[in-house]
């Protein structure tokens, strides 16, 4: 592990100085993307085909520009996606997509592109191997496989893109916190200070669950010049993947939040959800659980269902307090920043142990007629990962993984971005040192390069040990985590001349 790493400054996109009076403009769409044919899916360690969907699975986009008269000052654009994660090759193909569609907007720069977290839809990285035992029915040719989802993706992607750059209007934004407790630490502590995600906690030894939880939702709303409600943020610190399991295809909790919402404010209105550092938090209730599926049971819902409950009334609480202070030229600002994190190192005796497992899971999918897709597969690659990257550190002083970052200012609300699945530590420390009156945090946007796994522990983590915070399931560790942490307060503050 890194003791004495410096941070490696590759490269900076600054926007103009904020613009101040400046005017604002809004677009927003909406595109289903659900595929009409068998489609692997990403999330879990076997190879899973939905041959149906439960839920559509959309992309959600908002564009933004602050204009002086006809001269444009600074834009972005954000946008949602039902994907447990935005894989390299999808970053790559939106790209191109969008430079066609649009060449003069600055795709790298200025688009912000973000998962959901479901672990119930299209599966774009080539993490799977399909079986030969396939579901009744189904051939190889008829499943949509990785490269050519990417590129069915990009393509619906782009196009709402397009959309929503193009159907740009003098527009009003107004924000608000409310809260929900949906989020729960998933890391279980034990007497002898080992962690385990998802431990039981109804053991013995079973001391305290680790780390804390963020139960906020950030809000962001916005509207035409004529008061016309178009889109909104919702930013839940909450990885959507309570039916994280299931075999077909599921946008999970953000579905019935959606359908709630547009029922409410407006069928047309785009809900563009953003989930907060959350890497060791998941829906899924520790402790307490029967007392909870008790009370559920007797809303007559389901977990899901309950989840989306709890998200639409903080909306609801938000909305009636904020609407009246539309602001129509709030300070607009956005930096793009590509810097180096130390890159977490592994030991030898990690090497060596996952080198075995590496040949091992191997010789599993040789010998297994489905070629290892129960599991063997994933952690064949999951093994093979691991060693590449200790080839990879051999001889270099001190190796780093790339990444970027956005950090927006609307008025005194900051939106800063991150790769990462972010510990809920560091989140606090953002929100809780940034200048801003209100930070809402974005994680699981598209990588600049693939990531082994993009965990990124806290200190308390690291202690514990266990899956999430140790070297082979994180690309960068707490140190890297504690740079990033520190960078992305820099860059917020910066925007407020501090």
């Amino acid at each position: 592990m890194l003791k004495h790493c410096i941070l490696t400054l590759a490269c900076v996109f600054l926007a103009m100085p904020p613009a101040r009076g400046a005017e604002l403009y809004v677009g927003a769409a909406s595109v289903d993307f659900t595929p009409d044919r068998p489609v692997l899916l990403q999330g879990q360690m076997s190879t899973r085909i939905a041959q149906s969907a439960a839920t559509p699975v959309t992309a959600n986009v908002i564009a933004l520009e602050a204009r002086d008269g006809d001269r444009p000052l600074d834009r972005a654009i954000l946008v949602s996606v039902d994907l447990c994660s935005v894989r390299s090759n999808l970053r790559e193909a939106i790209l191109r997509e969008v430079k066609v569609l649009l060449p003069q907007f600055s795709a790298e720069e200025k688009l912000i592109v973000a998962a959901t977290h479901t672990h119930t839809s299209v599966a774009t990285s080539h993490d799977y191997v399909l079986p030969e035992d396939l579901p009744e029915g189904v051939c190889p040719g008829d499943i949509l496989m990785e490269d050519e989802a990417a590129d069915y993706l990009a393509g619906k992607i782009a196009g709402a893109i397009q959309q929503a750059w193009d159907g740009r209007v003098r527009g009003q934004f107004a924000y608000g916190l409310g809260n929900a407790v949906i989020a729960f630490n998933r890391r279980s502590v034990y007497e002898d200070g080992s962690a385990v995600m998802y431990g039981p906690t109804n053991r013995d030894d079973f001391r305290k669950i680790e780390g804390m939880e963020d139960h906020d939702v950030g809000c962001c709303f916005f509207w035409d010049s004529e008061g016309k409600l178009l889109a909104m943020i919702v930013n839940p610190s909450c990885p959507a993947q309570e039916v994280e399991a299931l075999s077909v295809i599921n946008a999970d909790y953000w579905h019935p939040v959606r359908e709630a919402l547009r029922a409410k404010y407006g069928a047309d209105v785009v809900i563009a959800g953003f989930t907060g550092a959350a890497g060791d938090l998941s829906p899924h209730v520790r402790y307490r659980q029967a007392a909870v599926d008790r009370m559920t049971r007797l809303r007559g819902e389901d977990n899901l269902h309950e989840i989306a409950r709890k998200i639409v009334a903080a909306v609801d609480e938000v909305y009636p307090v904020v609407e009246p202070h539309r602001d129509s030229d709030p300070v607009f600002a956005h930096t793009y920043t590509v810097f180096d994190l130390p890159q977490q190192t592994l030991p030898r005796d990690v090497y060596e142990h996952y080198k075995k497992q590496m040949n091992d899971e191997k010789a599993a999918c040789d010998n297994d007629r489905n070629h290892g897709a129960g599991y063997h597969y994933v952690n064949y690659l999951w093994s093979k990962g691991i060693v590449d990257r200790y080839d990879a550190q051999q001889g270099v002083e001190n190796p780093v993984y790339p990444v970027d970052t956005h950090v927006l200012r609307l008025g005194d609300l900051v939106i800063c971005t991150n790769p990462f699945e972010l510990y809920t530590d560091f989140g606090v420390q953002i929100k809780a040192r940034a200048h801003a009156t209100q930070t809402i945090i974005i994680q699981l946007t598209a990588p600049l390069v693939e990531p082994d796994y993009c965990y990124v522990p806290s200190k308390y983590a690291v202690q514990g040990g266990g899956y999430g915070a140790i070297p082979e399931t994180n690309n960068i560790g707490m140190e890297g985590g504690q740079i990033f942490t520190d960078k992305s307060v820099e860059q917020i503050n910066a925007l407020f001349g501090e």
